[in-house]
């Protein structure tokens, strides 16, 4: 009676066990009616050795229940090994409610620093802060799991700014957590004050609206954007390996991305692209960027294609050139760029067409169009290159680039989670 055992170095012992040691067989098994970690009573805690002989060392496994305060819990954690892993994430979090703690141990007896523990935690109807700088989840539910070396919640549900949110974590081979969070904040908006009061602020303040659009572009058609045609040719494999779904990498979040989550980023788009337009309406300024390198959007493409997702805001084309030369300038506060006239500096892309009827134009591989007889052609896009005053063939930097891509390649099966359906068979 009121027994304690350390289980395992580094994690908070069981104390005040009463329990009932069993000699079956040749093994061993000890009930364990009540214990404690902590304060939080334990339950139906069992250990059991199969094998007393069993070499080189008996394997004792322990399991047990515990139900009390999520503070508590995340007290449990902060207190063992996964806490260093993890870098002290749980140390500032801060919980009310409650939730059931299942925990199993593997502990061989002669070799206890080789014991591995691990653990589920379920929760319901907590607040929970992550971040001081963050508001609290309400309604919080879910589960979180934990070893001595990783953390993960595989999906949580809670109410955040009164909306809600889906969560999920992951710890990364570095030791971070790493959440997704998928909500419908902007479809719940007040949208007549979004496109009024806030648009109005906007302008009144100066700010320049620095939009982004292609690089979340995939959120509302995941299929769209990893089947684009220039991957494969012009895509190069490190970025491919970025981009394919795997928690440990920052943007490469489109696992379990239901259609729900890509109808809740149309409307997002949708209601963006109004802010985006009334806020250009109104006097703000817009510039350009692509954040390009995450999220399937490939550099020099998604350039074209930030021009392409700025138009279908409403803004018109020359406007949306605007944004991305002499806007952009403005805001660099670099007052000989971002014009073509005498006494100011200037790259420049030689173009088969004209862009202001066709942004795609603009695409290294052109697009089709009708020549003056009403025959389909292509345009050759980009013809050329003016870099710091030296001229270029853009087909032979594109020769370049494709060179560089199909070297990456070289001796990457095309078998991956992404192409794996869709391959013909050997």
């Amino acid at each position: 009676a009121d027994a304690a055992l350390d289980y395992a170095p580094g994690w908070p012992g069981i104390e005040g066990i009463d329990g009932e040691v069993r000699f079956e067989g040749p093994g061993l098994r000890i009930l364990v009616p009540r214990g404690r970690i902590f304060g939080v009573d334990l339950v139906d805690v069992v250990a059991e050795v199969p094998d007393l002989d069993q070499l080189p060392s008996e394997i004792m496994t322990i399991t047990g229940r515990a139900r009390g305060p999520t503070a508590e819990f995340l007290r449990f954690v902060s207190a063992s090994p996964v806490s260093r892993r993890i870098d002290g994430f749980t140390d500032g979090m801060v919980a009310e409610g409650r939730g059931e703690l299942e925990l199993e141990l593997v502990m061989p007896l002669r070799a206890t620093i080789d014991s591995r523990v691990q653990g589920e935690y379920r929760f319901a109807d907590n607040r929970i802060a992550l971040l001081e700088a963050l508001p609290p989840l309400e309604a919080a539910r879910g589960r979180l799991r934990f070893t001595a070396d990783t953390l993960s919640i595989p999906e949580a549900q809670a109410r955040l700014f009164g909306n809600p949110l889906r969560l999920s974590a992951q710890t990364g081979e570095d030791g971070t957590v790493r959440f997704r969070a998928a909500g419908r904040v902007w479809t719940e908006t007040n949208k007549e004050k979004l496109l009024t009061t806030v648009v109005d602020s906007l302008v009144k303040c100066g700010v320049t609206m620095l939009p982004t659009r292609v690089v979340y572009e995939a959120n509302r058609d995941v299929i769209r954007a990893t089947s684009l045609p220039w991957h494969g040719k012009y895509t190069h494999q490190a970025l491919l390996n970025w981009n394919y779904p795997n928690p440990a990498y920052h943007g490469s979040y489109h696992f379990d991305w239901t259609s729900d989550d890509e109808a809740n980023w149309n409307l997002a788009y949708a209601l963006w692209g109004q802010l985006i337009f009334e806020f250009n309406k109104r006097g703000g300024r817009v510039a350009f960027g692509t954040d390009d390198n995450y999220i399937w959007a490939t550099p020099g493409f998604g350039t074209v294609r930030e021009l392409q997702l700025l138009r279908e805001t409403g803004m018109h084309s020359l406007e949306v050139l605007r944004s991305a030369t002499r806007n952009s300038a403005e805001t660099l506060l670099e007052p000989k760029l971002g014009l073509v006239r005498p006494g100011y500096k200037a790259d420049l892309a030689i173009v088969d067409g004209n862009p202001a009827a066709n942004l795609k134009f603009m695409y290294a591989f052109g697009d089709l169009t009708l020549d003056k007889d009403g025959k389909m052609v292509r345009t050759t896009g980009v013809v050329h290159t003016i870099k710091d005053g030296i001229v270029m063939e853009n087909a032979n930097l594109m020769r370049e680039v494709e060179a560089m891509v199909r070297k990456s390649k070289a001796g990457v099966s095309p078998v991956n989670v992404i192409s794996r359906p869709f391959l013909p068979a050997p």
